[in-house]
């Protein structure tokens, strides 16, 4: 889906957990993965998972997610991920005409990164999952002879 001047609506939620447990489940536990595969699909390709997975655990990914558990949200404050995985978020929304929301990208990350990873993650896959819209009715209006004659003289053309 090309970015466009209109607004779409995030397929889920920055709460709803249980839409997609496995996802949920790895983004508690161990969110470098799910943060790695993320940038992979934002960036078609050009960031490599390995590399963003391996930065995302050097600003303290897992350990981060440890902190949470005992601290809670604030245990992702002590780290530099915000500032690292906003910028990702932004160009997801602009990807897929996506509001700001529920607060900015660098707010999202910093008061609620794991949640954000795993909504990051749902959004791609519904994009990824969704049918590219095609022709509402039949393009070829043509009978077999018309196609037979179209089609030698392209080939006449080429020549």
């Amino acid at each position: 889906m090309a970015a466009s001047s209109k607004e779409y609506r995030w397929s889920s939620e920055i709460i709803e957990v249980t839409k997609d447990p496995a996802s949920t489940a790895c983004g508690a536990v161990c969110p470098c993965v799910l943060f790695g595969r993320n940038v992979h699909s934002i960036t078609d390709g050009d960031v490599s998972f390995f590399r963003a997975c391996i930065t995302h655990l050097l600003l303290g990914g897992c350990w981060g997610a440890a902190a949470c558990l005992v601290c809670g949200p604030i245990g992702y404050w002590f780290t530099c991920l915000p500032c690292y995985s906003a910028p990702y978020r932004s160009q997801l929304r602009k990807k897929n005409g996506l509001p700001e929301m529920p607060y900015s990208d660098f707010s999202t990350h910093f008061l609620c990164h794991p949640f954000a990873v795993c909504q990051e993650f749902r959004e791609i896959k519904y994009t990824q999952s969704q049918p590219i819209p095609g022709p509402s009715e039949s393009t070829v209006d043509r009978g077999t002879d018309e196609t037979v004659a179209h089609v030698e003289a392209v080939q006449k053309m080429e020549r």
